[in-house]
This record gives structure tokens, C-alpha cells and sequence, in this order.
């Protein structure tokens, strides 16, 4: 396979790195993460290490790093001798994905929303708090960071630590942040004010404690 017929690395500005937080690592996946879901960087789109590590400021080993975990997670596909690049997903696969994420969160909701406890209680309503902050300041990288930080969170919850991994891997990624439209597929990610409204309904649920009510995130 070659990728001779995709489209080159657009030219646009990653997200400040500097602002992130972690590893170099971590703070590079973040930034290319979130330019993937934002279609930045549209399906099919090639992967330059050298222009990200322009870009960045960073060194090859990083972006390296960076790429390989985006690829374990399903939204870079690397093609050997070659590169890698942005992927495309099947109306299937996307389908198949979200049936997939759906299945696991519904079950996890219902399971913290049983079993919770006062401090797991207010670990979610800070993040909520966080999502609000982002929504007013129209912050949509980080909105979508935090939505990220609340999935783990409720995975987490569960005390299954293959739970989100299992979530962040193969068709179950493939529809991007939540139950948000595939990045990958024609079609925008569900506005921010939808995802959080959706996470105001399960963090509702959880803090009752009534599972039946719990919708998917």
C-alpha cells in the first residue's frame, strides 16, 4: 500500500503544546489527538514527523511515541516503508464503533451510578465544572479534553483497569469523542453544548444513584 495518493499535511497551526500538561510524550499525542477530532487534520491526511516536529519544537522521538499510541487507538493508520496518516473509517466500522463504545459506557455508567462514592462524587463535578468553564470560553480543544478526562474517569470508577483501554482501542474508538460523529466520516463532531448536556444526564444519574436512569455519554 503507498500513501502517493493522500493528501499532504495541512498547513495549520497544532495546538500549543506549552499549554499542555504531562510528558512531552503526552503533551504531542494531545495535540495531534485533538487536531485529528477537530478535522484539522482530515482522514487521509499524511503524518510529516518532520513538519510536527517543526511545528511542535520537539524532537522525532516524541512524535514517534505520539503516533504509535494514535495508531493503537485507531485514528492513524501506519503503513509500512511508507508513513502514516489519518484514518479513513467504513460507514460500517463507524457504526460498528459506536454500537461498541455505546454498550461499554452504558454498563459503566450504571455501575459507578450503583456503587459510587462521595470523593468519586466530586471528582466528576469538578470535571463538570471544567467542561462549563471551556463552554463559556468557547475552548472546544480543551471542552473535548476534559469530555476525554470524564470517560476515564467513570471508567476508572468501575475498578476494571481494562475497561477504558479496551474503549480507546479498534472499532470502538472510531466514533471519536463520546457518541460524537466519526472524525474520520462526512460529517461534524456533536456540538460541545450536546456532549455536555449528555454528561450532565449520566453525572445526574450517578449522583442519585439510580443505574436504570443512566443514558450513554
Amino acid at each position: 500500500m503507498s500513501l502517493t495518493n493522500e493528501q499532504d499535511f495541512p498547513e495549520i497551526t497544532l495546538p500549543d503544546i506549552g499549554k499542555l500538561s504531562g510528558s512531552l510524550a503526552q503533551r504531542v499525542y494531545e495535540a495531534l489527538r485533538s487536531s485529528i477530532l477537530a478535522m484539522d487534520l482530515p482522514p487521509g491526511t499524511l503524518l510529516r514527523k518532520q513538519v510536527i516536529c517543526e511545528q511542535l519544537g520537539v524532537s522525532r522521538s516524541p512524535v514517534t511515541e505520539a503516533i504509535t499510541r494514535l495508531a493503537g487507538e485507531g485514528l492513524v493508520e501506519v503503513i509500512p516503508q511508507s508513513g502514516s496518516r489519518v484514518t479513513k473509517f467504513s460507514m460500517s466500522e463507524i457504526r460498528e464503533g459506536a454500537f461498541l463504545r455505546e454498550a461499554i459506557e452504558l454498563a459503566a455508567v450504571s455501575k459507578v451510578a450503583a456503587e459510587r462514592t462521595e470523593e468519586q462524587l466530586t471528582e466528576l463535578n469538578r470535571n463538570l465544572r471544567l467542561q462549563a468553564l471551556c463552554l463559556e470560553d468557547h475552548d472546544e480543544t480543551g471542552f473535548y479534553r476534559e469530555d476525554e478526562r470524564m470517560h476515564e474517569l467513570i471508567f476508572s470508577f468501575t475498578g476494571y483497569p481494562k475497561l477504558h483501554s479496551l474503549s480507546a482501542t479498534g472499532g470502538c474508538r472510531s466514533t471519536g469523542h463520546g457518541n460524537c460523529c466519526c472524525p474520520c466520516a462526512a460529517g461534524p463532531l456533536r456540538p460541545m453544548t450536546s456532549t455536555g448536556s449528555s454528561w450532565k444526564q449520566s453525572a445526574t444519574a450517578i449522583r442519585n444513584g439510580h443505574a436504570r436512569q443512566c443514558k450513554s455519554t
